[in-house]
């Protein structure tokens, strides 16, 4: 399990990085909204990926807490906030994929990226309060 932790780990962080670059080299400053979901979703993602090195040494180390309760609270919250905010980004590009299609000469005043980045805003404000408990 460890070994396909970090295969795992090592592929995520290059395509996520990939896919960062390739966005950002093909839109410029001037990104569009699924663009800015894209970005998005994968800084998720690689936030998610620097957590899984202290889950692969707990699997080595027969699940022990080397890094003590506070590490270990933070790698949790970490895990429980990027499958909130990958949920809700997917669900915020899926409502904007929806909008587009049925409604999309009226859309477009929603469409914008700077709208896309205060829906991120306010979808990671709701992730920290949904992992509150955890």
């Amino acid at each position: 399990m460890p070994t396909l932790f970090g295969i795992t780990c090592l592929m995520g962080i290059i395509g996520n990085s990939l896919s960062i670059c390739t966005v950002l080299k093909k839109s410029g400053p001037s990104s569009s909204v699924p663009d800015t979901f894209i970005i998005s979703l994968s800084v998720v993602d690689l936030l998610f990926l620097l957590a899984m090195p202290f889950l692969i040494h707990q699997l080595l180390g027969n699940r022990a807490r080397h890094f003590g309760e506070t590490m270990c609270s933070a790698i949790t919250a970490l895990d429980a906030n990027s499958q909130f905010t990958s949920t809700y980004i997917l669900t915020a590009m899926s409502i904007d994929c929806y909008l587009a299609t049925v409604y999309p000469f009226t859309s477009t005043h929603f469409g914008k990226p700077s709208v896309a980045i205060l829906v991120i805003c306010m979808l990671w404000a709701l992730s920290f309060l949904s992992i509150t408990p955890v």
